[in-house]
């Protein structure tokens, strides 16, 4: 299945193909919006949910990495790379 078959598809099956397969991996605020990112398939779902109502408001899917800046920004690596204060940088 590619992203274009899944947004073709209808939403009660497109909830049902993510409730069943999908990886979740994050979620984030957009407005009055909570997004939930998933990975399905060798792509990627955003499941925009109404703060308000609390409903799904429409479901998304993607494969262009560089829609994943917005998720990327709140991933902290600083752990990995630890400063030594010891060291010095200048030679």
């Amino acid at each position: 299945m590619t992203f274009h078959d899944f947004n073709k598809m209808n939403e009660i099956d497109k909830m049902g193909e993510i409730a069943d397969n999908a990886v979740f991996l994050m979620r984030r605020k957009d407005g009055c919006y909570k997004v939930s990112l998933y990975q399905l398939y060798g792509f990627y779902i955003e499941a925009y949910i109404d703060l308000m109502k609390l409903s799904y408001k429409f479901v998304r899917a993607f494969d262009n990495v560089n829609m994943l800046k917005e998720y990327l920004r709140k991933i902290d690596i600083s752990g990995l790379f630890p400063y030594d204060s010891n060291r010095s940088h200048a030679k």
